[in-house]
């Protein structure tokens, strides 16, 4: 029998390898009264599903009899969800161990220094992987216990733990603990991209002028860098500001569709093209008086030979949407924005956008967070349904999904005419889960609280909400972080 004493103190008797002198465990050993008829332990509080990691769950998922493809479609989709969720609970075992080292080398700074460097030979790891495993690590034992906790439990994986300790690690630990105060009751729930904004979100109401400071300090560091690839290709990206890189890829769209249906290059390759085209003088982009100039056609590649116009799909300037509480806009308040296609923004960047921009005003239940009503500078009544459903939900209503609103399109509820064209009746819908939605056996129900209700193939319900506007103070017990779920 192996005897697991030397590693933690703990004495299992647990059969090694080649060890037959144990009776089996599981369905075909002495433990066949407690397993039901489908090779399943008959215990029913242990739920693949809903279970905590855990021995008890380890046990169920090596010792489960019946193979997985005899299991039902959810079974399957539990038994990966309870295997990721064991996943967790392995590394938090594996960060708390490499804080405990962590605490045997702190007693000398010559130990400490290097303490990286044994890790790494003893894991085969880089030593920068093992500096920055070992400081979130530490953290993690520390200040971002909570956050450590729920790892332990499966409730989050290694990204939603590395999207919080790393974000917050250049922070004051008192920030860092208020930060994750806001976002961890949520962050089990949340996808990895919703759980990064909810973290940029919280920071910038937490620590408003840190925020800005640091924003300055990464604007200063703005750059263009290419880097080669294979098959003759390369990358070129480009820092900026937030707000800038929303408008460039915003106008890029626009310019692409411009182009017209009968384009046959993709919107990808469209946007490549325009944006050489543009840089290097070859593009001209304009509105088209008569037609095309002779010898110039605004839809062949832009690549080519000549200088070319393209029209733009959306007349004017790109538009950047940007959702600001009148205390913040005139100066009275530093909270968080929100920028359509990117997310949380400083109040600076805010103000910034809002002095070259035309502003629509955006009425909102001040209890959910709903957009009620949306006009122009003037005052007027709504310009239309589909601006009031986009400023409403904000991106896509499919769980999860982040896509910006303007890449959306409306769809209803419950089909027309059996359900109205009417603002309770429309969501919003990126392209991919429109079609999702008519052409697979999805099913998409409206709830009486406002949202929505998707259901899976395989019976699993989710609901979704409009967008909360509320604003992020950073103090008290509000919690509101912008994205559609339940409140």
């Amino acid at each position: 029998m192996f005897d697991s004493s030397e590693a933690g103190g703990v004495q299992l008797d647990v059969p090694g390898p080649d060890d037959t002198s144990y009776e089996p465990w599981g369905p075909d050993g002495p433990w066949d009264d407690e397993w039901g008829p489908d090779g399943l332990p008959a215990d029913p509080q242990l739920n693949l599903a809903t279970a905590p990691a855990s021995f008890a769950l380890a046990m169920e998922l090596v010792f489960s009899k019946r193979p997985l493809d005899e299991v039902d479609d959810a079974g399957v989709l539990a038994t990966a969800g309870a295997w990721r969720r064991m996943a967790g609970w392995a590394l938090s075992g594996y960060a708390r161990a490499l804080a405990e080292f962590a605490r045997r080398r702190s007693g000398d700074p010559v130990q400490t220094r290097y303490a990286a460097d044994e890790i790494a030979a003893e894991l085969k790891l880089t030593r920068g992987v093992a500096r920055r495993e070992l400081d979130r690590a530490t953290a993690l034992d520390q200040h971002l216990r909570p956050t450590r906790d729920l790892w332990e439990k499966g409730e989050l994986d290694e990204q939603r733990v590395a999207a919080i300790a790393d974000r917050v690690r250049d922070l004051p630990v008192e920030v860092a603990t208020r930060v994750q105060e806001i976002v961890l009751p949520k962050a089990p729930a949340q996808t990895i991209g919703q759980l990064r904004a909810a973290m940029q979100r919280a920071i910038i109401a937490v620590d408003p002028e840190g925020a800005e400071e640091r924003h300055r300090e990464a604007h200063a560091k703005r750059s263009v860098r290419m880097y080669p690839d294979a098959d003759g290709m390369a990358t070129l990206t480009a820092s900026m500001s937030a707000p800038d890189a929303v408008a460039c890829d915003e106008r890029l769209t626009a310019l692409a569709r411009g182009l017209g249906a009968d384009d046959p290059r993709s919107m990808g390759a469209r946007r490549a093209d325009l944006l050489v085209g543009l840089i290097t003088g070859r593009v001209f982009a304009g509105e088209l008086v008569s037609g095309p100039a002779e010898g110039v056609s605004s839809g062949a590649a832009p690549c080519g030979s000549g200088v070319q116009i393209v029209r733009p799909a959306a007349p004017d300037k790109a538009s950047v949407h940007v959702v600001v509480d009148l205390e913040t806009l005139r100066g009275e308040a530093n909270r968080p924005a929100e920028l359509a296609g990117y997310g949380p923004i400083t109040a600076t960047q805010a103000r910034q956008i809002a002095a070259d921009a035309v502003w629509r005003r955006l009425v909102t239940d001040p209890l959910s967070g709903v957009a009620l009503d949306l006009g122009r500078t003037t005052y007027r009544p709504p310009v239309g349904l589909a601006d009031l459903v986009r400023a409403r939900d904000g991106v896509c209503r499919f769980p999860g999904c982040r896509r910006r609103a303007s890449a959306c399109e409306l769809d209803h509820v419950v089909p027309y005419p059996a359900g109205p064209t009417a603002e309770r009746n429309v969501v919003l819908e990126c392209m991919h889960h429109h079609h999702l939605k008519h052409d697979s056996d999805w099913r998409l129900e409206p709830l009486p609280d406002g949202g929505v209700q998707w259901t899976s193939p395989t019976g699993a319900v989710y609901r979704t909400y409009p967008w909360d506007h509320r604003p992020l103070t950073g103090r008290g017990s509000a919690t509101a972080d912008g994205d559609p779920s339940p409140p």
